[in-house]
């Protein structure tokens, strides 16, 4: 097998050569280039992108107004402000917290994993999942103020307003409700699977059931978590489960849809 390589212009002498810009010549008739039917299901997966809602989609592209400008410089602030889930790692502080030694270094050990908290919020104040318990009775949306003080209110508002649909929120909103909430249990599905053939946002009772505890011994989906009222133990959402996404990134995800699970099928 040899091959030759092409300069550009008249001049070749005066170009660096591409070690990539390659022609091959006399390959071995073994060597072929695999066909489509190789694989299993001939080309016929196509990942459906979802319609991104229009208000979300100016707050990430617009040039003119002054609020998208601010939502992208904070964009973290905000997804962490309305994410269901937070970040654990076990820091090693010997690197994270050294000063005068060079840049800041985010050092941990072992895995990252997103955790979910307990429906009563506890000393650290309501935070994550346990905000949106109170977005329906609280329009003044002060316990969001207290938790993200720096952040925007009216963005933050807006962008409430535009997750209304995600069926996570409509799950959480509806908690915030029920009286007695020590005695009840959150069911999450970790393999929201929707058919790529004819995808749609799934629905509240497709992603997570409510019910009290003792009552009903049978669970609702195949493979899920609970989030319990009180206990000593987070839950941890894995990256393979259907519900990692849009309960992490909800920003990317605003109506709850689906994220890359290891069960996607045609």
């Amino acid at each position: 097998m040899s091959y030759r390589m092409f300069g550009e212009g008249a001049n070749s002498d005066n170009v660096h050569e591409d070690p990539y810009d390659l022609i091959y010549q006399n390959l071995p008739a073994r060597h072929k280039l695999r066909n489509v039917l190789d694989c299993r299901y001939c080309g016929k997966i196509h990942i459906h992108i979802p319609e991104v809602p229009t208000e979300i989609k100016r707050l990430f592209t617009s040039q003119v107004h002054d609020d998208a400008k601010y939502f992208r410089k904070h964009i973290r602030y905000f997804n962490s402000h309305f994410s269901f889930t937070s970040l654990g790692v076990t820091l090693d502080r010997r690197v994270s917290t050294a000063k005068g030694m060079g840049i800041y270094t985010f050092r941990v050990q072992g895995g990252l994993y997103h955790r979910m908290d307990h429906l009563v919020p506890g000393s650290q104040g309501q935070r994550h999942l346990q905000l949106y318990f109170y977005d329906t009775e609280d329009h003044t949306l002060a316990h969001r103020a207290k938790q993200s003080p720096d952040l925007d209110i009216n963005i933050i508002r807006n962008i409430l307003q535009i997750v209304q649909d995600n069926p996570y929120v409509q799950t959480f909103n509806r908690v915030g409700s029920i009286p007695n909430l020590d005695d009840y249990c959150i069911e999450i599905n970790t393999d929201v699977t929707p058919d790529q053939r004819r995808y749609n946002a799934p629905t509240a009772s497709q992603v997570v059931a409510i019910w009290m505890e003792g009552n009903d011994p049978q669970r609702s989906f195949d493979r899920s978590v609970l989030v319990y009222a009180r206990g000593d133990q987070p839950r941890y959402i894995k990256a393979y489960h259907g519900c990692y996404d849009p309960l992490s990134y909800p920003m990317y995800h605003p109506r709850g849809e689906t994220g890359w699970n290891q069960l996607m099928h045609c």
